[in-house]
């Protein structure tokens, strides 16, 4: 049998009242490299959808196939679907 944590609910005013030790967490954070999302979109400037593969250790992702790094764009991607990929792809054709 396996052991049980319990569960709490805590109050959204106990979040913005202790902001220093409850911070939201970036999309990408403590995530195994399987978990990653297979396509990314741009939060910034004209909406951009790309396929995207990520190497934390290297600092490293790609971005239809061309390497950039990770650190200088992470913040201003969000996860995307391959719907969303497909149709901005026809859009652009």
């Amino acid at each position: 049998m396996g052991s049980s944590f319990p569960v709490f609910r805590i109050n959204e005013s106990v979040l913005e009242e202790y902001q220093n030790i409850f911070q939201p967490l970036p999309w990408w954070s403590d995530r195994h490299k399987h978990e990653l999302p297979e396509y990314v979109i741009w939060k910034e400037g004209e909406p951009k959808v790309q396929s995207a593969g990520f190497d934390f250790d290297t600092d490293t992702i790609w971005l239809d196939g061309y390497q950039h790094t990770l650190s200088m764009w992470i913040d201003v991607l969000d996860p995307s679907t391959e719907e969303e990929y497909t149709t901005y792809i026809n859009q652009k054709q």
